[in-house]
């Protein structure tokens, strides 16, 4: 433990202190993924039931379509949050048609990357502008680039369906430019 978080620490258990820590707000943000009746991760689109993945305040999606992340309130009192937690886990399950909550925190057999489907949050431009960061976040994470014979501006990344996106590749640095506007006298 640093020496700073260890001095703050010390801080909070001062006597004259405690009384903060009940001021304290508290929020969870618990992340599970869907799976079939096999425990096989659910290839399904976020079920509408559910509501949007992009506006629900509570019930969203992270990297997939498969991954939930509920989000409680924040709330004064720890006993709240905790069943906010359990209504929404409850209201979840409800809505699930067939499919189940994968709890542990090791994910369920996983299927190869490309088949994972990513999530998608609709055709509105912060909906797409989510959808493209995760589908570049896979292409920069998950596999190499490797460069295309098409394109030497261009990046490809290979997936056994073919490119799943291009990224811009890494030049030298371009001479700096100036440009000027013509004014009037």
């Amino acid at each position: 433990m640093s020496d700073l978080l260890s001095r703050r620490l010390a801080l909070l258990g001062e006597r004259a202190n405690l009384s903060l820590l009940s001021q304290c707000l508290h929020g969870i943000e618990r992340e599970c993924l869907r799976v079939d009746s096999d425990g096989q991760l659910a290839l399904t689109p976020h079920p509408a039931a559910l509501g949007s993945a992009l506006t629900h305040p509570q019930i969203t999606t992270d990297y997939s379509e498969a991954l939930l992340e509920f989000i409680t309130p924040a709330e004064a009192d720890p006993a709240t949050t905790l069943a906010d937690l359990e209504l929404i886990h409850r209201y979840a399950y409800s809505k699930l048609d067939g499919e189940y909550l994968w709890s542990p925190s090791m994910p369920c057999a996983l299927p190869d990357e490309e088949t994972i489907p990513i999530a998608r949050y609709g055709d509105s431009h912060i909906g797409r502008l989510k959808y493209v960061y995760r589908r570049a976040w896979r292409c920069a994470t998950a596999r190499p680039c490797s460069a295309s014979p098409a394109s030497t501006t261009t990046s490809p990344c290979r997936t056994a369906s073919g490119p799943c996106c291009s990224m811009p590749k890494a030049t030298a640095a371009a001479p700096a430019t100036t440009s000027r506007r013509a004014t009037s006298a």
